[in-house]
Protein backbone atom coordinates (compact mmCIF):
# COMPACT_ATOMS: atom_id res chain seq x y z
CA UNK A 1 0.00 0.00 0.00
CA UNK A 2 1.53 3.18 -0.82
CA UNK A 3 -0.35 6.75 -1.05
CA UNK A 4 -1.05 9.44 1.23
CA UNK A 5 -2.73 10.15 4.22
CA UNK A 6 -6.47 9.03 3.09
CA UNK A 7 -4.48 5.59 4.08
CA UNK A 8 -1.80 7.39 6.36
CA UNK A 9 -3.27 9.94 8.92
CA UNK A 10 -5.40 7.73 10.75
CA UNK A 11 -4.84 4.40 9.31
CA UNK A 12 -8.17 3.62 9.38
CA UNK A 13 -8.57 2.47 6.01
CA UNK A 14 -5.11 0.14 6.35
CA UNK A 15 -6.44 -1.64 9.50
CA UNK A 16 -9.87 -2.10 8.11
CA UNK A 17 -8.28 -4.07 5.08
CA UNK A 18 -5.96 -5.79 7.46
CA UNK A 19 -9.33 -6.94 9.63
CA UNK A 20 -10.90 -8.48 6.48
CA UNK A 21 -7.78 -10.51 6.08
CA UNK A 22 -5.93 -8.74 3.88
CA UNK A 23 -1.41 -8.78 4.67
CA UNK A 24 0.12 -6.28 3.45
CA UNK A 25 3.32 -3.50 3.70
CA UNK A 26 2.05 0.01 4.45
CA UNK A 27 3.92 2.33 2.78
CA UNK A 28 1.83 5.73 2.84
CA UNK A 29 2.68 9.12 4.52
CA UNK A 30 0.78 12.18 5.04
CA UNK A 31 1.71 14.81 3.19
CA UNK A 32 3.14 12.20 0.15
CA UNK A 33 2.12 13.74 -3.52
CA UNK A 34 2.81 11.74 -6.42
CA UNK A 35 6.64 11.75 -6.62
CA UNK A 36 7.08 10.82 -3.15
CA UNK A 37 4.46 8.26 -3.66
CA UNK A 38 6.84 7.01 -6.57
CA UNK A 39 9.55 7.11 -4.07
CA UNK A 40 7.72 4.62 -1.70
CA UNK A 41 7.37 1.92 -4.61
CA UNK A 42 11.07 2.18 -5.32
CA UNK A 43 12.01 1.77 -1.92
CA UNK A 44 9.91 -1.13 -1.10
CA UNK A 45 11.32 -2.84 -3.94
CA UNK A 46 14.99 -1.76 -2.61
CA UNK A 47 13.54 -3.40 1.28
CA UNK A 48 11.83 -6.75 -0.19
CA UNK A 49 14.44 -7.01 -3.46
CA UNK A 50 11.63 -7.19 -5.62
CA UNK A 51 8.35 -5.63 -6.53
CA UNK A 52 5.17 -6.43 -4.80
CA UNK A 53 2.40 -8.84 -6.79
CA UNK A 54 -0.03 -6.50 -5.94
CA UNK A 55 -0.30 -2.46 -5.46
CA UNK A 56 -3.33 -0.63 -3.53
CA UNK A 57 -2.22 2.83 -4.44
CA UNK A 58 -3.80 6.53 -4.20
CA UNK A 59 -2.42 9.45 -4.41
CA UNK A 60 -2.76 13.06 -6.05
CA UNK A 61 -4.71 15.04 -3.59
CA UNK A 62 -1.65 16.65 -1.99
CA UNK A 63 -0.20 17.49 -5.70
CA UNK A 64 -2.87 20.36 -5.32
CA UNK A 65 -3.33 20.89 -1.23
CA UNK A 66 -0.40 21.17 -0.41
CA UNK A 67 1.19 23.61 -3.34
CA UNK A 68 1.37 26.41 -4.51
CA UNK A 69 -1.19 25.33 -6.88
CA UNK A 70 -3.86 25.76 -4.48
CA UNK A 71 -4.88 29.17 -5.04
CA UNK A 72 -5.18 28.59 -8.81
CA UNK A 73 -7.28 25.32 -8.18
CA UNK A 74 -9.52 27.62 -5.92
CA UNK A 75 -9.63 30.06 -8.93
CA UNK A 76 -10.54 27.00 -11.84
CA UNK A 77 -7.97 28.54 -13.65
CA UNK A 78 -5.80 26.94 -17.01
CA UNK A 79 -2.63 27.36 -14.44
CA UNK A 80 -4.57 24.24 -12.49
CA UNK A 81 -5.57 22.28 -15.53
CA UNK A 82 -2.01 21.87 -16.89
CA UNK A 83 -0.95 21.31 -13.27
CA UNK A 84 -3.31 18.99 -12.91
CA UNK A 85 -1.73 16.96 -16.15
CA UNK A 86 1.47 17.03 -15.11
CA UNK A 87 0.85 15.44 -11.98
CA UNK A 88 -1.40 12.56 -13.99
CA UNK A 89 1.59 12.19 -16.33
CA UNK A 90 3.57 11.31 -13.27
CA UNK A 91 1.28 8.71 -12.68
CA UNK A 92 1.35 7.11 -15.81
CA UNK A 93 4.95 7.14 -15.37
CA UNK A 94 4.11 5.18 -11.99
CA UNK A 95 1.86 2.60 -13.79
CA UNK A 96 4.11 1.91 -16.40
CA UNK A 97 6.72 0.93 -14.01
CA UNK A 98 4.15 -1.27 -12.18
CA UNK A 99 3.62 -3.09 -15.65
CA UNK A 100 7.84 -3.21 -16.00
CA UNK A 101 8.27 -5.20 -13.17
CA UNK A 102 5.03 -7.29 -14.08
CA UNK A 103 2.92 -6.36 -10.95
CA UNK A 104 -0.15 -8.76 -11.52
CA UNK A 105 -2.47 -6.16 -10.15
CA UNK A 106 -2.85 -2.31 -9.64
CA UNK A 107 -5.95 -1.19 -7.05
CA UNK A 108 -5.67 2.83 -8.11
CA UNK A 109 -8.44 4.61 -5.08
CA UNK A 110 -8.89 7.78 -6.86
CA UNK A 111 -9.29 11.18 -4.88
CA UNK A 112 -12.90 11.68 -3.44
CA UNK A 113 -14.81 14.87 -3.07
CA UNK A 114 -13.38 17.21 -0.48
CA UNK A 115 -16.38 18.77 2.08
CA UNK A 116 -16.68 22.47 3.11
CA UNK A 117 -14.65 24.78 2.57
CA UNK A 118 -12.49 22.84 0.20
CA UNK A 119 -15.84 21.86 -1.58
CA UNK A 120 -14.77 24.51 -4.39
CA UNK A 121 -12.16 22.03 -5.37
CA UNK A 122 -14.53 19.22 -6.19
CA UNK A 123 -14.27 20.37 -10.41
CA UNK A 124 -10.89 20.13 -9.73
CA UNK A 125 -11.18 16.77 -8.55
CA UNK A 126 -13.22 15.57 -11.79
CA UNK A 127 -10.70 16.66 -14.18
CA UNK A 128 -8.10 14.68 -12.34
CA UNK A 129 -9.84 11.43 -11.87
CA UNK A 130 -11.24 11.30 -15.51
CA UNK A 131 -7.63 11.82 -16.21
CA UNK A 132 -6.58 9.01 -13.57
CA UNK A 133 -9.33 6.59 -15.02
CA UNK A 134 -7.83 7.72 -18.60
CA UNK A 135 -4.65 6.56 -17.35
CA UNK A 136 -5.34 3.61 -15.04
CA UNK A 137 -8.00 2.15 -18.28
CA UNK A 138 -5.23 2.45 -20.37
CA UNK A 139 -2.17 1.15 -18.92
CA UNK A 140 0.19 -1.90 -19.79
CA UNK A 141 -0.48 -2.64 -15.97
CA UNK A 142 -3.49 -4.34 -14.91
CA UNK A 143 -5.00 -1.58 -13.08
CA UNK A 144 -8.31 -1.38 -11.82
CA UNK A 145 -9.77 2.31 -10.95
CA UNK A 146 -11.52 2.79 -8.07
CA UNK A 147 -13.72 5.85 -7.76
CA UNK A 148 -15.02 7.30 -4.20
CA UNK A 149 -16.67 10.12 -5.18
CA UNK A 150 -20.13 9.61 -5.47
CA UNK A 151 -19.91 8.35 -1.43
CA UNK A 152 -18.48 11.83 -0.60
CA UNK A 153 -19.49 15.96 -0.92
CA UNK A 154 -20.47 18.50 0.93
CA UNK A 155 -23.60 17.77 2.63
CA UNK A 156 -21.90 13.96 3.88
CA UNK A 157 -20.80 12.59 6.85
CA UNK A 158 -17.80 10.69 6.00
CA UNK A 159 -14.72 13.64 7.07
CA UNK A 160 -12.87 14.17 10.25
CA UNK A 161 -13.06 17.87 11.60
CA UNK A 162 -11.14 19.03 7.95
CA UNK A 163 -13.55 18.17 5.87
CA UNK A 164 -10.58 16.33 3.70
CA UNK A 165 -9.69 12.85 5.53
CA UNK A 166 -12.08 10.43 5.78
CA UNK A 167 -13.72 9.33 9.00
CA UNK A 168 -14.22 6.21 10.37
CA UNK A 169 -17.17 6.28 8.15
CA UNK A 170 -15.77 7.55 5.00
CA UNK A 171 -12.44 4.66 5.82
CA UNK A 172 -15.26 2.11 5.93
CA UNK A 173 -16.48 3.32 2.54
CA UNK A 174 -13.28 3.37 0.90
CA UNK A 175 -12.19 0.05 2.73
CA UNK A 176 -14.90 -2.01 1.13
CA UNK A 177 -14.61 -0.75 -2.25
CA UNK A 178 -10.90 -1.49 -2.02
CA UNK A 179 -12.33 -5.30 -0.80
CA UNK A 180 -14.82 -5.72 -3.57
CA UNK A 181 -11.28 -5.79 -6.10
CA UNK A 182 -10.20 -9.04 -4.06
Amino acid sequence: MIGDSVFALTEAVPNNLRAAGLIFEMRAETGAGIDRIFEQYQEYKLDFGAPPSIVIVNGGGNDILLSRYLKECIKKSEICDYHIYNVAQKGAKLLLEFAKDNVSKVIFLGIHYLGDPLSVLNPTIDLGMSLFQTMCDGSPAYCVFVDPRPFFGPDKKVYLFDGVHPNKSGSQIISAMILTQF
